[in-house]
């Protein structure tokens, strides 16, 4: 049981950590063209750098997109996975 958690939060933190770096080469690059851009009609940079890929695209709605309320949907991962395996049972 414990090593499933880990390994699923692990692979969680693995997905979240690539969310963050994709926001940020495309930032950097706006042709930056992520693995898990399958082609035009599935790209993951376009979900990512969406008014979605922030905030649920919730908070941005209702705090404002500026808002320290209004992290990447990335770090709010980060986090969850990193509780779950700590405190997960």
């Amino acid at each position: 049981m414990i090593f499933g958690q880990i390994l699923l939060g692990s692979l969680g933190l693995a997905a979240s950590y690539y969310s963050i770096y994709v926001k940020k080469q495309h930032a950097k690059n706006p042709k930056y063209k992520a693995m898990c851009d399958l082609g035009p009609n599935a790209s993951c940079t376009k979900v990512l750098t969406s008014q979605y890929g922030s905030g649920f695209g919730i908070t941005g709605a209702l705090f404002g997109k500026q808002s320290m309320l209004n992290q990447s949907n990335g770090l709010l991962g980060m986090l969850f996975y990193t509780l779950q395996i700590l405190i997960g049972k």
